[in-house]
This record gives structure tokens, C-alpha cells and sequence, in this order.
């Protein structure tokens, strides 16, 4: 019961009728769901089950953040906001829990990405038939230049083509990997129809990180120099269908260079908040103007150093335990999977870099990467080294993008 719990989650997440079919309009579809999830599910768990997810550094890292959200907020007496994020975080800690405890089987995951890669195509259409008649399913216009887009959460073009963005890593690997006829089919149905809708999304970010996904995989098949080699030379034939935007980075709208004005500003906010930021939920607020359109900024602007470290560990040690797992399992269909939900892992965090994209998918992968995890009987540790390479991580990369803001108001 609580495994179809979470695919009824999917369809709320995806499709959200709670913002558009009349029944459901503004009903907390998403915390139904999750009251029905609990509630018969942990019935179906012994103690022993129901504990081994504290256990895990993925958790309690998620744990640590949500901590750092509240307390960004309270440091400076900002109390209805420091609640009122609390309250959204502490649903995606619910749903961290939920997934990572009930997705046990790699069936029910393998199920759970066809579902998925379900929902993303009816997107996909959804999307093409809004193009075609200026207005979508749910009564949603074009967006600026046209470009297709959805409904809340997904109400922006470069947050609908990371949804479309971040399906492609398994329609891979059921056309590449150890998969049956069905599975090819699924690529072959879903993949054009997918491919299609990026593209419409005009997305320059999403493309980039559907470049990568592609290299990824390729580069993960073969493990060679053949793979490094097949990876670049589909990388530069994709780029010639790439979006008229992608390679416009002065383009007449200004998007741009708007946004690498707002990572100035996270800069200026972690300068003058160094340790907690100016509260989580408050960039808009403080720029007047933009959100960070950089996930990782975003984080260090709102919630200063300390909330940045714990939400690159969160990242950090569920990448890395993935990829151990990844490399323990012995089925390949199972090796498979993993590998897909590795790459789709990284897709969705270098998308991150060029939109705000710290939604509640973020956390149903990251919860998947920690229940691959457990079937594979890994066990995690986060040492002193791991700080360091995440306290590393951090200095990098806003070293990174400072020097990237830095050559671009030089060149543009």
C-alpha cells in the first residue's frame, strides 16, 4: 500500500492536478498522501527496518539542513519565516524518510523510473500540444519567447526541462544496457517525444546538462577511450540541434547577464552573513528584484557557510555511496539502474547551477541514491576525511563561480 502511496506522490509531483483539476484545487494532495503513506506502511516494517534509515549519514545530513534552515531565520528574528520554511523542509524530510525506507526491492525502483519516464512523456506532449495552440492542458500561456512551460512547481521553462532533463539517464540505459524488448520500445516511444520537448523549453542550462548526462553515459558504457570518443562526438552532433539561446549569452532579454547579477549579490550576502546567511526563503526579498538561478549560490546567500556544508554533504556522501554501490552489485540490471540514477544525480545538480532547482525531486533522487544504498548492504561512513573533501568542495566552488563572474562582466 504505501509503495502505490508513493506513486500517487509521483502524479501530485508531476501532473499536479492540485493545481489545476478542479476537485483537487489547493487540497495538500502531497501531504495526504504521505499521512496514507506513514501510516500503512510502517505497519509493514519491523523496528529494525523502521530505525536503519536514522542510522544512515544520508539522513542525518538531511536532518542537519533542515536544522540550518530554521535556524538562518531565527538568528535574525525572522520567526513566520523561519516556520514557515521549517514546515517545507520538514515535508521533504518526510519524504526523504518515506522513499528511502519503502523503494527496498530494485523492483519497485525499476518500476517507480518507468512511472516516472510515464509522467515525463505525457509532459512531453503535453508541452508539444501547448506550442502548437498557444495554450496548455491547464489553461497555461507560452512563456517569454515562447517557449513551452507547466504549472507550479514547474511553472518556468527551465525548470520543466529539467523534468524532461532528468528522465533521460534511464531511457539510456534501457536502450544501451542489459534490458529486454519491452524496455528498448519504451526508448524508442519516449525519446523523441522528450527530446522534442527540451527543446521547446528553450532551455540553455537544461541543454548543457543534457550534453553532460549523454557524455556521462556514454563514457560510463564503455569505459575507454572509445566511450570518451562516442561521448564528445554525440555532444557535437546534439549541439547542432541545439536551442537558437544556448550559445547567447548577451542575448537582447539581458537573462544572462541578469542572473550572473544575482550571484554577485549571494556573494554580498554570505560576505556580510557568513555563517547563516540572510535566512532561507529571503533572496528575492533582498535583491528586490531575482532569485539566484544557481542552486548552490542560492544556499550560500540564504543560509551562509554552515548551511552550504551541510547541504553539499548531504550531496556529497549520497553521490559517493551510490557510485560504491553502483560498483558492488553484481546484477546487471541492477548495476544498470544504479548507474542511471548516478547520472541522473548529476545531471539535476549541474542543471542546478543554472536555475534554482533545490526542489522536493532533489530529495525523492537523493532518498532513492540512499535506498539503492541499503540493497546493496553498503556501509557509509563520514569521516574526517569526507569533511574535508566537502569543506574543499565548498571553497572551490565558490571560488569558481566567483571567477566565472568575474571573466564575464569582462567579456560581455
Amino acid at each position: 500500500m504505501a509503495y502505490f502511496g508513493l506513486l500517487g506522490y509521483f502524479v501530485s509531483l508531476y501532473i499536479r492536478p492540485q493545481d489545476w483539476v478542479a476537485p483537487f484545487l489547493n487540497m495538500p494532495v502531497d501531504y495526504a498522501l504521505f499521512a496514507f503513506v506513514l501510516f500503512f506502511g510502517l505497519f509493514s516494517k519491523s523496528p529494525a527496518q523502521i530505525g536503519s534509515v536514522f542510522r544512515m549519514p544520508h539522513f542525518r545530513w538531511m536532518v542537519f539542513w533542515v536544522v540550518c534552515i530554521l535556524a538562518s531565520n531565527l538568528k535574525l528574528g525572522r520567526f513566520d519565516m523561519a516556520f514557515e520554511q521549517f514546515y517545507a523542509y520538514f515535508k521533504f524530510l518526510i519524504i526523504f524518510y518515506c522513499f528511502a525506507l519503502f523503494i527496498d526491492t530494485f523492483p519497485k525502483l525499476k518500476r517507480l523510473m518507468g512511472f516516472m519516464i510515464l509522467l515525463t512523456m505525457l509532459l512531453a506532449i503535453q508541452g508539444i500540444y501547448q506550442k502548437q495552440h498557444g495554450i496548455g492542458w491547464a489553461g497555461q500561456p507560452l512563456g517569454w519567447g515562447n517557449r513551452i512551460k507547466w504549472v507550479g512547481l514547474w511553472d518556468g521553462m527551465n525548470v520543466l526541462c529539467l523534468l524532461f532533463v532528468v528522465s533521460f539517464p534511464f531511457l539510456l540505459e534501457f536502450f544501451s544496457g542489459p534490458w529486454g524488448f519491452p524496455y528498448k520500445l519504451a526508448f524508442f516511444v519516449a525519446s523523441p517525444l522528450i527530446l522534442f520537448a527540451i527543446y521547446l523549453t528553450n532551455s540553455r542550462g537544461g541543454f548543457m546538462s543534457f550534453l553532460i548526462i549523454n557524455f556521462l553515459h556514454f563514457r560510463s558504457r564503455f569505459k575507454s577511450r572509445l566511450g570518451l570518443i562516442a561521448g564528445a562526438l554525440l555532444i557535437l552532433g546534439l549541439m547542432a540541434a541545439a536551442p537558437s539561446r544556448f550559445g547567447d549569452f548577451n542575448d537582447k532579454e539581458r537573462s544572462a547577464s541578469h542572473r550572473v547579477d544575482m550571484w554577485i549579490e549571494a556573494f554580498d550576502m554570505v560576505r556580510y552573513n557568513p555563517v547563516l546567511g540572510i535566512g532561507k526563503g529571503n533572496f528575492r526579498e533582498y535583491t528586490s528584484r531575482l532569485i539566484a538561478h544557481n542552486s548552490f549560490l542560492e544556499v550560500m546567500g540564504e543560509t551562509g557557510m554552515l548551511g552550504l556544508f551541510c547541504w553539499i554533504s548531504l550531496l556529497y556522501v549520497s553521490v559517493r555511496s551510490l557510485k560504491q554501490a553502483k560498483d558492488a552489485l553484481r546484477s546487471p540490471m541492477e548495476k544498470s539502474l544504479a548507474n542511471g540514477l548516478l547520472i541522473c544525480i548529476i545531471g539535476y545538480l549541474v542543471t542546478s547551477l543554472f536555475i534554482t532547482a533545490e526542489f522536493e525531486l532533489l530529495y525523492v533522487l537523493l532518498a532513492l541514491s540512499m535506498a539503492v544504498v541499503k540493497q546493496a548492504g553498503i556501509a557509509v561512513r563520514f569521516a574526517r576525511k569526507d569533511m574535508r573533501n566537502v569543506a574543499l568542495i565548498e571553497g572551490a566552488g565558490m571560488a569558481g563561480l566567483w571567477l566565472v563572474t568575474k571573466v564575464y562582466y569582462r567579456v560581455f
